[in-house]
């Protein structure tokens, strides 16, 4: 199998695990997701040291065949980290938009309607050389 087909075999296999696992997600809580997104920041922090050596070796191992400006974006230090912890905070704190009431009609026939905002489902994010996306993304869908 070619590396373009077992790529595409591995993007198929995880968003049908994701597809599953996404009624049980959609459900959970707003205190629980903003715990899990609270744990994840605390999970980054808790792991600096070793987040910021494995980076540097990659950094090190891939620093001939990428351009400097490319491999500035792919450096963690401890103040990126410690930004990519702080933006999990900021999503926690945000209001869950699930459930919001959006609009909400009459018809002629007295039947009441609501357009009512529901969870995103199973999104695919793709992004190049910022690690701080990942966790950005990660949270905003939970949250979504």
């Amino acid at each position: 199998m070619n590396k373009k087909n077992q790529i595409e075999k591995e993007v198929l296999e995880i968003g049908a695990k994701a597809k599953n696992s996404s009624l049980d997600v959609s459900l959970l809580p707003t205190k629980v997701k903003n715990q899990v997104i609270i744990q994840a920041a605390e999970n980054i922090r808790n792991n600096k040291e070793s987040l910021i050596e494995e980076n540097s070796k990659d950094i090190e191992e891939h620093k001939s065949s990428l351009n400097s400006a490319l491999l500035d974006r792919l450096l963690l230090d401890s103040g990126r980290i410690d930004n990519i912890c702080e933006g999990l905070i900021d999503i926690a704190k945000l209001e869950d938009p699930i459930g919001k009431v959006l609009g909400r009609w009459s018809r002629p026939n007295g039947l009441k309607i609501e357009r009512v905002s529901i969870p995103l489902g199973v999104i695919g994010v793709i992004y190049e050389s910022r690690p701080n996306v990942a966790a950005d993304a990660a949270a905003l869908c939970l949250k979504s």
